[in-house]
């Protein structure tokens, strides 16, 4: 990965992310770039992305009736 941020473009909003230097963000970042249409749960935006990856070893699991956000 080059520096590890990346432009979210979402209409006329932009917006720059950040991610820790991790396989899955690296899959990610040599997608880019990705289109798609999202949905939003709350304040945040979800929108599939066309990448397969084992689960990272930091990741944690969200209990089964949480939403997207992992909170019940």
């Amino acid at each position: 990965m080059t520096d590890g941020t990346v432009r979210i473009i979402v209409g006329e909003i932009t917006l720059e992310a950040e991610w820790d230097d991790t396989l899955t963000a690296n899959l990610v970042y040599d997608a880019l770039p990705i289109s798609a249409r999202g949905s939003y749960w709350g304040d945040e935006l979800y929108f599939p992305v066309p990448v397969k990856a084992a689960e990272e070893p930091m990741a944690f699991r969200r209990h089964r009736s949480a939403g997207p956000s992992g909170i019940r």
